[in-house]
């Protein structure tokens, strides 16, 4: 007879103490052209909205959800421009505010960076 190993997901009071939040991240670039009159036009080169990571269990007391946002806007010349918005949206504790933040801009910062190459060609 063999050892036979259940797992339950959390129910009953834990499940009111605790909760799972992922992190998500996205990236939007606008190409904008510019027309006589003062028109601009709009154009989508990319949307993306993903989870980052699945989810982490916090206790609900200590769980701050912190979102980090960033652009930037580069001439392409020809009266043309790019748009480029990055946003991540995470967990973290109380503790890890500081931690949390530097690592949010600092990956906010290399995705910025490669959308600008990207948008450039």
């Amino acid at each position: 007879m063999g050892i036979q190993i259940i797992v339950k997901p959390v129910v009953g009071v834990y499940q009111k103490h605790f909760t799972s939040v992922s992190a998500t991240s996205g990236t939007l670039i606008e190409k904008v052209t510019s027309h006589k009159g003062g028109e601009k036009s709009v154009k989508i080169l990319k949307s993306e909205e993903k989870t980052e990571h699945p989810g982490v269990i916090f206790p609900e007391s200590d769980i701050i959800i912190m979102e980090v946002q960033g652009g930037s806007t580069i001439n392409l010349g020809n009266f043309e421009s790019a748009r480029i918005g990055v946003h991540l949206r995470l967990p973290c504790s109380k503790d890890s505010l500081e931690e949390t933040y530097k690592f949010a801009t600092d990956w906010i910062g290399e995705k910025i960076n490669s959308a600008v190459k990207d948008a450039k060609g």
